[in-house]
């Protein structure tokens, strides 16, 4: 493979991965590009005029360089059986031959009078042929390099190639089993066979153009068709002959035939033009036609998605109608059977087409044959094309505003004499005629679904309704205008009835829809929405519904209340546009609604295809068991964790994949844990703590804490009952990864914010400790998660450090001024003792069996005797008190310590606190 960058690239076929790159020493970018049989040379052609002969295999490398071309290389060939090498250059007729080993001129081959295009070897290599601008190809030894004949063919020529021994027997005979057979195509895309001993035509292949002669230069397809190369390969899998012939086309168009007998088996349309009709045919509506600009049609046998006999058969697969139309085809119209179908070109011809449906071994095969043409039916472009409810009448109409009648000579239903495909001239017969129908172009053409009304709409702004029950006879049908439909400021590119009531509905380049009364022709309603004009519209969902297109390539839905007919289209409270759908990019000229209203179709300039499903049912179901079984889930949820069963209700949250539920749980368990920790009134509750028998708490603040140098147990329980260990694994086995990488991207996420960074953290560690490096490093994303956890982490490590700084002032603070307000109180409360003379209790370190006995009188009461003994003490100790005694206060917890005694004072600053005293 050659890139732009001037490399040559190595890419190994199984794997599609890049092998090896090298630079190719062009000075221009590669132009051509070819590899012998052996896959041991490849040559490489550049606009820099050089070409470059490359060794592939062991020891690939550059092997030599050709230069006596004076442009740009456009052709490069090795010899199928000799290392030869031949090239041809831009606007050069004469053909180079290299030795493909040393890279040594061998030989010039002069005999072209234009450029060459193409160059085949015959099976044994004894000899070649070339083919060129010149309308001739020529015959040459391989050994002498000598012509051996010149074929004239009358045009010009893209590609030759040699058909195997045999070919052609059943369409020759016997006789030519032995025979050598060339096949060339070239500007007119027809394949034509040649006999080499006899130097004749043997046989034609007609290509997508059915015409061939001087009249075909002034056609629009010509040129579109032409055959651009022409290849021969094997394939062994193919029943009958494996050898296959490949032609490609200017228009993209690939086609595979056999080479035994040169039909067609498989073709690919490789693109279309812009889109501007689309059609479903058929009994069940299951094939799609389109019209794009060209002369014929595309014709998609068992498209995806549409309702099928065989929905098994549907794919893609689209094939070449040909047609006899001359220029583009503009309108086309499909009967209510399915079977007909009309077209109107810019050639002002009509045609009548016929739907050949047969049932083959499962499957249905259907073909799309012509039976009508009528040349130049018009004096202009024919705009729009109609067929009546029960297609025996074809309405066509054009753009200078002239509306035709035709009526089908045959009934519809009897096809019996239309089994051979020939066209027949007497198919449509000529009606009446009205000329100006309309001042301007007609656009569009609507029947009503009871056949007795025809809309037609125009550039002109006004939408005119014609009545069709004349009383006449079919072949002297009149149609009769009743109303107009005028309110449009621009010109009007659609109509259509509404099968179920008494409405039309019309589309304008004024970026406007508009619904209308058919009773008194009034505008009922103007829907607005569109900002660019809008080309097609058509109800659906039973006139419940509309579906509009535009110019910027979008598709609107618009819901029509039902509540009562028309009223309900009229109110403004019961119309919303809830759905705006991104098509195409570009004009959106082709609306086309499946059967029963399962989706439509949509086609562009961008020349695409889209296909939009209807599902709004299954969306309503997902939608209800959506919810279902979130009620459900969250019941669940709420009943583990009212049953206190945490571990299995975060399990639930995990496996649903409910992050804000799983952390909600953690973050309820976490306050939980910290608070019975330093709330020693939880202590009184019914709550069993984290460690405590019956508890179901998980204490997050055991992720971080050690015993003994290991991770406390009981966090790591509590998490490995998140996730479901691996099928028949042992039950000590480390859980399965799933559920563990999902709880880790949650940790993420939660690392990334303040208040729940430490329920994160608790998670990363005990993740990192559960799984080997190893094993962690194979984890998808694995590298984006801890860089994602790094820098959140430092944050919140250097944010902690200046806590527990700030929490170091606020305790040295704290502690100041508690003892400056202890000693205050002391103070106060040995001042209100000596005037009251009330005792107080001295705490010290000895035990208060030993201080009994001194307050407590021979009789047992308690009186003046202790006072007077406490007194005398405090007098005694006077001038040591303030350095000997250190008032503190202390929390309730404490008060069982054996060196401290509660002070018998009511003066207590708080409820949870006693004033104590203690001899330092």
């Amino acid at each position: 493979m050659a890139s732009k960058g001037l490399y040559l690239l190595k890419i190994d076929r199984q794997t599609r991965k890049l092998v090896k790159k090298w630079s190719s020493s062009h000075t221009k970018p590669i132009s051509v590009i070819h590899m012998n049989r052996t896959s041991t040379r490849l040559a490489t052609g550049s606009g820099d005029c050089c070409i470059r002969i490359w060794h592939v295999g062991e020891r690939e490398g550059y092997v030599a360089s050709c230069k006596v071309h004076t442009s740009k290389i456009t052709l490069l060939r090795f010899h199928n059986s000799k290392n030869l090498l031949f090239s041809s250059a831009l606007g050069e007729v004469e053909l180079v031959v290299w030795d493909s080993e040393n890279g040594n001129q061998v030989a010039t081959l002069v005999g072209h009078q234009g450029a060459v295009s193409e160059i085949a070897f015959s099976e044994t290599g004894s000899e070649f042929v070339t083919c060129g601008h010149d309308k001739v190809f020529i015959q040459w030894s391989s050994e002498t390099f000598e012509k051996v004949r010149v074929f004239p063919v009358l045009e010009s020529l893209t590609s030759i190639s040699y058909l195997p021994k045999g070919s052609l027997v059943n369409h020759l005979g016997s006789s030519v089993h032995d025979k050598t057979f060339i096949v060339t195509g070239g500007q007119w895309g027809v394949l034509r066979v040649w006999d080499t001993e006899r130097a004749v035509c043997a046989l034609e292949v007609r290509g997508p153009s059915l015409f061939s002669d001087a009249d075909s230069l002034n056609r629009l397809g010509f040129g579109l068709h032409s055959v651009s190369t022409i290849q021969r390969f094997t394939v062994p899998c193919l029943p009958g002959s494996s050898d296959v012939l490949m032609v490609v086309r200017q228009s993209s168009h690939v086609e595979f035939y056999n080479t035994a007998t040169l039909k067609v088996f498989n073709q690919f349309i490789g693109e279309i033009g812009p889109v501007t009709q689309l059609c479903l045919m058929g009994r069940a509506k299951s094939h799609l036609v389109l019209a794009d600009a060209s002369s014929n049609l595309k014709f998609f046998p068992s498209p995806p998605h549409c309702p099928a006999t065989f929905p098994s058969a549907a794919s893609w697969t689209c094939r070449l109608v040909q047609g006899p139309h001359t220029n583009v085809i503009s309108d086309l119209a499909v009967s209510s059977c399915g079977r007909w179908l009309v077209s109107g070109g810019h050639d002002q011809s009509l045609c009548v087409w016929y739907l050949e449906e047969t049932d083959k071994e499962g499957s249905i095969s259907a073909r799309l044959v012509p039976l009508f043409f009528g040349k130049e039916f018009h004096d202009a472009h024919v705009s729009a094309v109609c067929f009546s409810r029960d297609a025996k009448t074809v309405f066509s109409a054009s753009t200078d505003g002239v509306l035709k009648v035709w009526t089908m000579s045959v009934d519809p239903a009897d096809v019996s004499e239309f089994c051979d495909g020939k066209l027949s001239p007497d198919l449509l017969r000529e009606g009446c005629s009205i000329h100006n129908a309309h001042s301007g172009a007609i656009n569009s053409l609507h029947v009503s679904i009871n056949g007795k009304f025809l809309a037609t709409a125009s550039r002109d702004k006004t939408v005119k309704i014609w009545s069709l029950d004349s009383g006449k006879s079919r072949s002297e049908l009149m149609p009769k205008p009743i109303g107009s439909l005028i309110g449009h400021s621009r010109g009007v590119w659609s109509v259509r009835f509404s099968d179920f009531e008494r409405v039309a509905l019309t589309a304008s380049s004024d970026r406007d829809l508009r619904l209308w009364n058919l009773k008194d022709f009034t505008c009922i309603r103007t829907l607005e929405g569109h900002g660019e004009p809008v080309y097609r519209a058509e109800f659906i969902s039973k006139g419940r519904q509309i579906l509009s297109c535009d110019q910027k390539g979008l598709v609107r839905l618009w819901n029509l209340a039902k509540k009562d007919r028309v009223a309900s289209m009229v109110s403004n409270d019961n119309l919303t546009t809830p759905g705006v759908f991104e098509a195409h990019q570009g004009r959106i000229w082709a609306l086309e609604i499946c059967p029963d209203g399962q989706g439509f179709y949509t086609g562009g300039e961008d020349a695409t295809i889209c296909h939009f499903k209807d599902k709004t049912e299954e969306t309503a179901q997902d939608s209800l068991a959506v919810m279902q079984e979130f009620v459900k889930t969250q019941q669940q949820l709420e009943n583990l964790c009212k049953r206190k069963q945490f571990v299995k209700a975060l399990h639930l949250a995990v496996r649903l994949d409910k992050p804000q539920r799983a952390f909600e749980i953690l973050q309820g368990e976490f306050h939980k844990s910290t608070c019975s920790m330093v709330c020693p009134r939880l202590k009184a509750s019914n709550i069993p703590f984290s460690g405590e028998p019956g508890s179901k708490e998980i204490d997050l603040l055991d992720g971080l804490s050690t015993t003994e140098g290991k991770q406390h147990p009981l966090f790591g329980r509590a998490l490995l009952g998140l996730v479901e260990p691996v099928v028949g694994s042992h039950p000590q086995q480390a859980p399965s990864d799933e559920l563990s990488q999902r709880l880790l991207r949650y940790a993420v996420n939660w690392n990334t914010r303040a208040r729940t960074c430490l329920i994160a953290q608790r998670i990363f560690n005990w993740i990192v400790t559960h799984w080997a490096p190893e094993k962690l490093l194979t984890w998808p994303d694995m590298a984006k998660t801890i860089e994602a956890m790094v820098p959140y982490t430092v944050r919140h490590y250097q944010r902690f450090n200046r806590l527990e700084e700030q929490l170091a002032v606020l305790d040295y603070v704290f502690d100041q001024s508690r003892n400056h307000q202890i000693l205050t109180w002391a103070k106060s409360m040995d001042m209100e003792s000596a005037d009251n003379n009330s005792p107080a209790i001295l705490v010290d370190d000895k035990s208060q069996e030993e201080a009994e006995p001194q307050t407590t009188s021979a009789n047992g009461d308690t009186g003046n005797d202790s006072a007077t003994t406490y007194e005398a003490r405090k007098d005694s100790n006077d001038s040591h008190t303030a350095s000997q005694i250190n008032y503190i206060l202390v929390d309730s917890r404490f008060h069982d310590s054996k060196s401290t005694r509660v002070a018998e004072t009511g003066n207590i600053p708080e409820p949870d606190h006693v004033l104590v005293r203690r001899r330092l």
